[in-house]
């Protein structure tokens, strides 16, 4: 899966009504970042989003993810 299949993927959850999308990004922090950035995009500031990566960061990588989802505002 690239990032635009996980912007595609989150439009089209929206379009079908549901009130979230929760990503699970690969766990490679610079992608999982371009792809939580593309997925804001894609649907909007109101779009409730949420991330579950299925790897493990390192402290200073989950700071700066957490900080970068702070600012996208994910839930």
């Amino acid at each position: 899966m690239n990032t635009a299949d996980y912007a595609e993927q989150a439009r089209e959850i929206k379009e079908r009504g549901w009130k979230a999308y929760k990503l699970h990004p690969p766990g490679d922090p610079a992608f999982d970042i371009q792809a939580y950035r593309a997925c804001r995009e894609a649907v909007g500031p109101e779009f409730k989003l949420m991330s579950d990566p299925v790897a493990a960061y390192s402290f200073e990588q989950a700071l700066k993810i957490g900080r970068e989802l702070e600012r996208l505002d994910y839930h």
